[in-house]
């Protein structure tokens, strides 16, 4: 589950300083820098679920491109599931079935004193009898994150009702029974949601060996013996918290079996440093569960015992497909499978944010609000008989106006000595970008040793791209 949270003040700040590097209002942050693609295309196709074992040589470069556009102007989430794969738009809940999106239901109105519309954040269960969702209203004040039941018998549940801090960090389904735990500033609440009750309950923290100091018996704030930032069960129903022991100690998971409910608390210190906020919490085949954060290592529970994955360097985001875990650097999608990570598609463009599933042996993508299909492209590396070389510089900054003029980058370029054969553009790749255009190869290779030569830490790349609708940023000797 993508968990919603109410934001938090930033606490400390730290300035880098840095001579003729780009502001922070210009460039995004450097792994979504630089373009990707294989030297080649491969003639294979998109790999599917039941083709596992196919990976191409070379894998297959591919494109974002926008999907079912009219239909989902915006605020698109997808949440693949082993039933089904989720969509979430607005209020709206559905499944992609063939080439569109069937929609199953809407989640609440949210309450008017607050005023604000109903956000899905997260889709889960099982289609079509339990299908349940989490939402938010995007009211900053009052976000009042909620689960809901979707189709089928259930009861919904709000945290922080009146306000302020609070959040869904995720649900269990048990055979037909759903569990949700959830927090607001009173502290952590587990609780059926759905389904006859059936013995399962989070370990108090004296019975996990938690000191009065790590929970005070009186405290205000209720806590468990692992505090939760990954809530979830496996098709077999075997159900897992992972988080913090003790709320203050190291990283912990609490898995409880299938069959008896009775649950045991293991320590994952020297798997994984921390288990933090992002922390999604996987399922593969039986009880086979993943635990997955941003540049972190993958930390598997297989056969009844935590185990480390061999690493896969800038981990962003993952999914389960076919029962196999993939996951994301931001600039390829790699599948695990026989004790290895292999690449199975390059992104043309970076991107560490999108959300992935696969549905009928095609890739799609969630970001930005927005739903993309993943299409076999040629990649950007530049090649001989280029008519179009181009020189990447890097992803500009979502802080950055609609019209902003990048002066630190401009006043680099202004002493190039042939600034009258360049242009600056920003131009839309899924995702605000900047580049120079260049009349030829070696003009590119000039302009490149010349940005690398006065811009600190940047990497421009040469391609063979031609943007679409660029916009066009006045380059002057004397900016």
């Amino acid at each position: 589950m993508r968990k919603h949270r109410t934001p938090t003040p930033l606490v400390f700040a730290v300035a880098l300083l840095c001579v003729a590097c780009p502001k922070d209002e210009e460039r995004a942050s450097a792994e979504n820098a630089p373009p990707t693609g294989t030297p080649s295309m491969s003639a294979a196709p998109t790999p599917s679920a039941s083709a596992a074992s196919a990976v191409p040589d070379k894998p297959p470069t591919v494109a974002f491109r926008r999907y079912l556009e009219k239909e989902l102007p915006g605020r698109v989430a997808i949440f693949p599931t082993q039933s089904a794969v989720f969509v979430g738009h607005n209020d709206q809940v559905g499944r992609l079935v063939g080439d569109k999106v069937e929609w199953i239901g809407t989640v609440p109105k949210g309450n008017p004193a607050y005023g604000g519309d109903s956000i899905v954040s997260w889709v889960g269960g099982r289609f079509p009898d339990s299908v349940d969702a989490t939402y938010f209203s995007n009211n900053g004040r009052a976000p009042v994150p909620t689960y809901t039941p979707v189709t089928g018998k259930g009861e919904a549940q709000a945290f922080a009702a009146g306000g302020g801090m609070g959040g869904v960090v995720g649900a269990a389904s048990v055979g037909e029974t759903t569990f949700i735990i959830g927090y607001s500033y009173e502290g952590y609440t587990f609780i059926r949601v759905r389904g006859p009750m059936i013995a399962r309950a989070p370990t108090p923290p004296k019975a996990a060996g938690c000191t009065d100091e790590e929970a005070p018996p009186n405290g205000m704030r209720k806590i468990y013996g692992v505090t939760p930032e990954a809530f979830g069960a496996s098709p077999d129903g075997t159900m897992f918290s992972v988080g913090r022991l003790c709320d203050k100690r190291g990283p912990a998971a609490e898995v409880w079996d299938k069959d008896s409910g009775v649950s045991k608390i293991h320590k994952l210190d020297g798997l994984v440093k921390e288990v933090g906020w992002s922390a999604q919490l996987l399922f593969g085949k039986g009880s086979t569960a993943w635990i997955v954060q941003p540049d972190s290592p993958v930390v598997a529970y297989e056969n009844g015992a935590f185990v480390g994955l061999p690493p896969l360097d800038k981990i962003a985001r993952a999914f389960v497909a076919g029962d196999l875990l993939h996951a994301s650097d931001g600039h390829g999608i790699f599948r695990y499978e026989g004790g290895k990570w292999t690449k199975v598609l390059d992104l043309t463009w970076a991107s560490r944010d999108a959300s992935y599933a696969l549905h009928e042996g095609a890739f799609y993508a969630a970001d930005r609000g927005s739903l993309f299909k993943l299409e076999p492209t040629e990649p950007l590396e530049m090649k001989d008989g280029c008519t179009t070389p181009f020189v990447f510089l890097y992803d500009v900054s979502p802080k950055s106006e609609p019209n902003y003029s990048f002066p630190t980058t401009r006043k680099a370029l202004s002493t190039f000595d042939k600034l009258d054969r360049i242009g600056l553009v920003e131009f839309d790749e899924n995702g605000r970008r900047l580049g120079i255009t260049v009349p030829d190869k070696a003009l590119g290779e000039a302009v490149i040793a010349h940005v690398v030569a006065n811009m600190k830490d940047e990497k421009p790349r040469l391609i063979c791209y031609q943007p679409k609708a660029p916009r066009t940023i006045k380059l002057d000797k004397n900016p």
